[in-house]
């Protein structure tokens, strides 16, 4: 038990520093606008946000997110628009794309230059 010891205080050193940092969500989403947390890469919100990303259902999306800002044709796609924000950033909104099936296949992020 007395080797163990320092294990237990080394993690008890890092619980809180990991618990901070799970405090702060990378995004958040209020009002209609998607808040992206400043040092997050736009590339990371390509993989998915909130729970909501490739493969999830329109459904989903929607009881996520609900009526999108913009929604718009890309060929055989229907894309759903959100805005964004994030400090120091040029990225603008977050964009959702749904095919005929009712499912995510791709997401977009938009910029202002």
């Amino acid at each position: 038990m007395r080797r163990l010891a320092p294990l237990f205080v080394v993690f008890g050193l890092l619980l809180p520093a990991g618990a901070a940092s799970a405090s702060q969500p990378r995004v958040t989403f209020r009002h209609g606008t998607f808040y992206v947390r400043r040092g997050v890469a736009d590339s990371s919100l390509l993989r998915g946000v909130l729970g909501v990303g490739v493969g999830s259902t329109s459904a989903h999306l929607r009881a996520a997110f609900g009526r999108p800002w913009i929604r718009t044709r890309a060929g055989a796609l229907t894309c759903w628009a959100y805005q964004a924000r994030q400090p120091s950033s040029s990225l603008d909104g977050l964009v959702f794309c749904v095919n005929r099936s009712h499912h995510v296949k791709r997401l977009e992020f938009s910029v202002h230059l």
